[in-house]
């Protein structure tokens, strides 16, 4: 099934070639990760860092690679162009992410409702905030990135 693409055959090839050293990147990354918890769980070292402290950590390393390398090679989107619309729609979608993790973890320890509210309506609002000036801030580098590239090759 072939889906609608906005990027021309070399940003496809250079996409598709990011998304592979990404995926060889993250394979590499989980077996390092096995392998250092089942060292150091047995140890018992590092007892007070969460134990989903080193897949965040990957995920984080991962996702900022991959933001830079698509940003390096002129790359945003294979379906979207930048623009105001979709990132308020993209921010939206990651605030609802994040207030509703906050508001499993909040459940999960039994805080009253108010407190509920207040800390997954604040967080939901700050993701909203950091992800919207974020994507603001990538689309503006894109752009000028972007017009640098299309330069170059006339």
């Amino acid at each position: 099934m072939k889906t609608k693409t906005v990027l021309d055959e070399r940003q496809e090839k250079e996409l598709l070639e990011l998304e592979h050293r990404l995926c060889w990147t993250a394979y590499g990354g989980i077996f390092v990760l096995l392998l250092a918890q089942a060292l150091l769980e047995a140890g018992g070292v590092f007892e007070n860092i969460p134990s989903f402290f080193g897949e965040w950590l990957l995920l984080m390393i991962l996702s900022i690679c991959g933001v830079v390398g698509c940003l390096r090679r002129g790359i945003w989107s294979r379906g979207f162009k930048p623009s105001r619309k979709t990132n308020i729609i993209v921010s939206v979608i990651s605030a609802a992410i994040v207030g509703g993790f906050m508001l499993a973890v909040t459940i999960l320890r039994e805080m009253d409702i108010k407190n509920t509210l207040i800390l997954c309506g604040g967080t939901a609002a700050v993701a909203f905030l950091a992800a919207y000036v974020l994507l603001e801030l990538s689309a503006k580098k894109f752009r000028k990135i972007e017009e640098k590239l299309e330069g170059g090759e006339e």
